[in-house]
């Protein structure tokens, strides 16, 4: 079974029509995969759609849909993983070290405080960052970026 961890802006494009909506929607119907997500996503994925919203992006309507359905979805299909005080300071370790901004950091620390996976399990960190991508490969994270995919 796959796993993935989405990022916000990653999870984001399951909810809204946007490059790389299509690859991420079907990755999840076709492997169904075992997908984490930071509980800081429930925020960003929110602030994301209103925002469109706010700016004519999106009619209303789908703006109320979108909402709707990522707030059913944000506690029933996925895992969701909290930030610990551990988590806090390993966000804080790599904002030293790397230039992250505080959620993107706080997002690469979640999945770094996940337990090994089975080694029949390869986790990718899924985002549509690419400086949150290269940081990721740099600390040795497989990685994926559902923007090359149109």
């Amino acid at each position: 079974m796959p796993a993935y961890f989405l990022d916000a802006s990653a999870l984001v494009k399951r909810y809204l029509r946007e490059t790389g909506s299509d690859w991420l929607r079907q990755l999840i119907a076709t492997e169904h995969p075992r997908i984490f997500i930071s509980s800081l996503s429930g925020p960003e994925v929110l602030a994301a759609i209103t925002r469109k919203g706010r700016t004519g992006e999106i009619a209303p309507s789908e703006q109320e849909r979108a909402i709707e359905t990522f707030r059913n979805e944000f506690t029933s299909s996925y895992a969701v993983i909290a930030p610990s005080p551990a988590v806090i300071r390993r966000a804080m370790e790599l904002i030293v070290a790397h230039p992250l901004r505080a959620y993107d950091a706080v997002q690469l620390a979640s999945v770094l405080a996940l337990p090994p996976v089975p080694s029949r399990i390869r986790l990718t960190f899924v985002a549509a960052d690419e400086r949150l991508l290269t940081v990721a490969n740099q600390i040795g994270l497989p990685t994926e970026n559902p923007n090359l995919y149109s």
